[in-house]
């Protein structure tokens, strides 16, 4: 019975941060299907719960049915790349409005195959409240196919006729917005406040993730404040007075050190270097001086497998380095 009871507080402390992070949960599903789905290119975005399957296997058993049924997937991605940090989903949009991507299919793999069909978003992967479709299949190819005849009896005009014959897989993007990057911290730090958004992450440590947060915060010298996750830079700026803002990346090692314009490691000093990439996602904390854009990653490589031990080696990081200015 114990354990029963810690497994059903572990699943509701989860519950949250997957709400948040699954785009399927802002839509309208009212099975209708975008317009120009079949005349139109999509991307299509793989979350594997669990990680007990590859999202490539899912990928390549899914292409297939989606090429039978016309619909012209130019891109696949995993969710969780996409969705690993504020800077990273920007870019993977920006990556998608070049190509000129029309339509987003999201496909969630937790035993059964859910897929979601709507058109993308302009802002976000989907915007709340957008009309999709929806279906929930045993395989990869089901899901496929009863998409195939909910186009059929919608009588989607078809016009994609080059459609790739294998899906074409994709883990980063080089839209990542960082203007100037320094492997160092911000020198008038003291001077200004740092903005510390509240988020979804934080959530899987329940009741208590604020406090984890002000605990670990408590290694940072100067004035800082929470605020609500999605809040505009503009916004941060302007209105609520913080020049600076403290944001992350979770990915793989070769990811973060991509996104963050890392030299390879061989060129690297010995302090910026990392260890062998184990496919781990790990977590990296930066700070951006929103008027300039400027990103300082710290002086060392100091990502970790939880947020709390790397947010406390980037603020470890800080205090040794600006030593003389705390009091």
């Amino acid at each position: 019975m114990k354990h029963l009871l810690l497994l059903v507080i572990a699943v509701c402390l989860l519950l949250p941060v997957q709400a948040q992070n699954n785009p399927a949960s802002q839509l309208s599903i009212n099975q209708q299907l975008p317009s120009e789905l079949l005349k139109s290119r999509s991307v299509v975005i793989v979350d594997v719960a669990g990680r007990q399957e590859s999202w490539e296997k899912v990928a390549a058993a899914l292409h297939p049915g989606l090429r039978k049924a016309g619909i012209d997937a130019v891109a696949y991605y995993e969710l969780g790349n996409v969705l690993s940090g504020p800077d990273a989903t920007t870019g993977f949009l920006k990556d998608f409005q070049q190509r000129e991507i029309q339509n987003i299919i999201l496909v969630n793999k937790a035993g059964n195959i859910t897929l979601t069909v709507a058109p993308i978003g302009k802002k976000a992967l989907v915007d709340a409240g957008t009309a999709a479709w929806q279906t929930k299949n045993a395989t990869p190819a089901d899901a496929a196919q009863a998409l195939y005849l909910a186009a059929n009896e919608a009588k989607l005009h078809l016009s994609n006729f080059l459609i790739p014959d294998f899906p074409e897989l994709f883990y980063t993007t080089d839209n990542v917005s960082i203007k100037k990057r320094f492997f160092s911290y911000p020198l008038d730090l003291k001077f200004d406040k740092l903005a510390v958004p509240r988020y979804a992450f934080l959530t899987s440590s329940g009741s208590d993730s604020l406090s984890a947060l002000k605990n670990i915060m408590q290694l940072y010298p100067y004035d800082w404040g929470v605020t609500e996750p999605g809040t505009t830079e503009e916004v941060l700026r302007m209105k609520q007075g913080y020049p600076y803002v403290l944001l992350y990346l979770h990915s793989t090692q070769d990811n973060l050190r991509r996104f963050l314009t890392y030299a390879p490691n061989e060129e690297s000093p010995l302090e910026l270097q990392a260890g062998p990439e184990t496919g781990q996602p790990l977590y990296k904390f930066y700070i951006r001086h929103i008027p300039s854009g400027e990103v300082y990653a710290g002086s060392s490589w100091d990502a970790a497998a939880d947020w709390q031990t790397s947010l406390n080696n980037f603020l470890q990081g800080l205090r040794k380095e600006q030593a003389s200015n705390i009091k």
